[in-house]
């Protein structure tokens, strides 16, 4: 009765540690597939967090698309219709707009063309520089009774001209015009010949590279 009570209690032990040992083994697989899912919770993490912007909790903006204005739209417009060819042109205001029409000069005041008195009938302007609306530079030539012309600037302030005949060895005339002050002007003849006048002095600087040479007024 004694050996047989004492191999059941060894039994019981051994079934014991077996019970105690599959659930260790249970625990540590539960605890090592929990560990796996932390793994991959903390990855995903950190992927959201690397993708997000500095303030993730805010959308990120739109891109801004640029939307042309269409100007045009903003304003009424009027047309005007003169019976004069047109050279050059030039707009300080929709009151004082001056044309060089290959011949006569012309200021458009908002009302009306206007012919001025550029004082001399054989001066054909070709391009126009104005400073403000009291001082206004043509460019041109002057021609003579033989066909013949050489470059000249006009400069028409306040009603007064006054005439700057530029040097020339031939048959010449100024196409584009710089006016810099009322005493100083840039001018660029057909035959690519620059000249720079300032208060009276000349400079002439001869060169081919100036044919196709325009200067934009501002």
């Amino acid at each position: 009765m004694t050996h047989r009570s004492k191999r059941m209690k060894k039994d019981d032990g051994d079934g014991f540690q077996i019970v105690l040992t599959i659930v260790l083994k249970i625990n540590s697989i539960i605890m090592y597939k929990y560990r796996f899912v932390n793994i991959v919770i903390i990855l995903l993490l950190v992927v959201i967090l690397y993708s997000c912007t500095d303030n993730p909790t805010e959308p990120k903006p739109e891109p801004k698309q640029y939307i042309p204005v269409d100007t045009a739209r903003m304003y009424d417009w009027t047309y005007k219709t003169g019976t004069f060819p047109t050279n050059d042109y030039y707009v300080l205001d929709t009151s004082n707009i001056y044309f060089a029409t290959g011949g006569i000069a012309v200021k458009y005041d908002g009302n009306q063309f206007i012919t001025l008195n550029m004082g001399d009938n054989r001066f054909y302007a070709q391009t126009v520089s104005p400073l403000d609306k009291e001082c206004v530079f043509f460019g041109g030539e002057k021609r003579g009774v033989n066909f013949d012309y050489i470059p000249v600037v006009k400069r028409y302030m306040n009603g007064v001209v006054d005439t700057y005949v530029l040097p020339s060895d031939t048959n010449d005339a100024i196409y584009t015009l710089f006016a810099i002050s009322q005493e100083k002007f840039w001018a660029i003849s057909r035959r690519g010949v620059a000249y720079y006048y300032d208060n009276g002095n000349i400079k002439v600087f001869n060169s081919k590279k100036f044919r196709s040479f325009h200067i934009f007024n501002s």
